[in-house]
Order: C-alpha cells, then structure tokens, then sequence
C-alpha cells in the first residue's frame, strides 16, 4: 500500500515524472508498485533501467523487490509470474511483461530503438547519459493493438554528481522545469522505523551523512 507521497506520484497524470529524495525513501519500493501496476492487461510492457546489470538486480533495488513480489506463489497462487533471467523480462500469467536492462554509455541508446513500453522507469537516473535519458521517452508509446493503458516515463534518483543530474534538474526541479518532481524523504517511509535510520545515518562521515539526507 502506497504511503501519501508515493500515491501522489502514482496518480499524477504527467506523462515524464521525476521521483527524487535520499536514501531509504521508498524510491524502489514505489518503482516496484510503478512496474506492476498493470499486469492484468495482456499487452502491458514495462521496461526497468539501471547504469550497469549489477545494479539494476542489486539487493534492494526494483528488480529485487519484482522478484520477492511477483515470483511468491504462496501470495499469487495462479497469478504469480515467471521469470526469464536470460532475456531479463518477467511475464503475467496475462502475458503482460516487464523487461529490465541497463543503460552505460551514450551508444547504448540503440538498444531501445523501434521498441514500445506503457511504463519506462529509469532507476538512479542522475548517475547516466544525459543523451540517453532523453531518448529513451521516444520508446514510450504503443502499438496499434495494445489498449490504452496511459503512457509514463519515470526518472527515479537520488542526488548525484553524474551526468544526468543537470537533465534532471532542468527538466523537472528548477522553475523552468516542464515536469513535476515528487521528492520523498526516509522520514515519509511508513515500511520502515525512520528514528531508528536517522539514528544509524548519526555513525557516518558528516560529508556522507549530509548527502544521504
């Protein structure tokens, strides 16, 4: 169940949205809640990004959550999903599907030439290819014969110093900004103890505490 913050995001009709805060927000779990959201219909297509393939199946992440998520047969029974982890895809028993990837270097922009997703959620955004992250928004759309799920792209990242920051920061937080920014913190967190955090966070480096808050 989405806390306050994360259904904002979920509901708003923008089709690019940027989800942003510090760490242990939310940001994967609400990715995670994004990715499936439309596995009833047959033709849904959603596609998962990351810098590297580590890190979009690292501990924590989207992928781990889909995997703890849709793969439990106990709490599916007939809708629990499979998973092909040679083709990075899990499919519904519907036949929707939601594909993850990565996305390094500027040139790995063609990978996602002439493909179609409902839903493109490019986690920790700001650490990729400004060039990339822009061209990723032309592959969603749907074909002709897919219903009329609404279309999303969503940029999930925590603060960096990578090369997409300054898409980031010009296309949805600053004034000029065409998009809307939804940023969450820990303390909105309600799937953890935020106390308990902010006390673990008091242990670090002050530089690195003040860049996880």
């Amino acid at each position: 169940k989405p806390f306050p913050k994360q259904a904002a995001a979920i509901m708003h009709p923008s089709q690019q949205k940027l989800l942003g805060g510090n760490a242990y927000s939310g940001k994967s779990l609400l990715g995670s809640m994004i990715a499936s959201q439309w596995l009833m219909y047959p033709n849904y297509r959603c596609l998962i990004l990351r810098r590297t393939y580590d890190d979009v199946v690292a501990t924590g992440g989207i992928v781990d959550y889909l995997k703890r998520f849709l793969l439990d047969y106990d709490r599916l029974g007939e809708h629990t999903c499979e998973l092909n982890e040679a083709k990075k895809v899990f499919t519904a028993p519907s036949g929707a599907k939601i594909y993850y990837n990565y996305s390094q270097r500027k040139g790995d922009k063609e990978k996602f030439r002439g493909r179609s997703y409902h839903t493109i959620i490019w986690d920790e955004a700001s650490e990729s290819p400004k060039e990339n992250l822009a061209f990723i928004v032309r592959s969603n759309r749907r074909d002709e014969n897919q219903v009329q799920i609404p279309l999303h792209t969503y940029y999930i990242s925590n603060p960096s110093l990578g090369d997409g920051t300054q898409y980031l920061l010009k296309n949805f937080v600053e004034d000029t900004g065409k998009y809307p920014y939804f940023e969450l913190t820990f303390w909105d967190n309600k799937a953890i103890n935020p106390d308990e955090y902010a006390q673990t966070l008091e242990n670090l480096d002050p530089i690195d505490r003040a860049f996880q808050l």
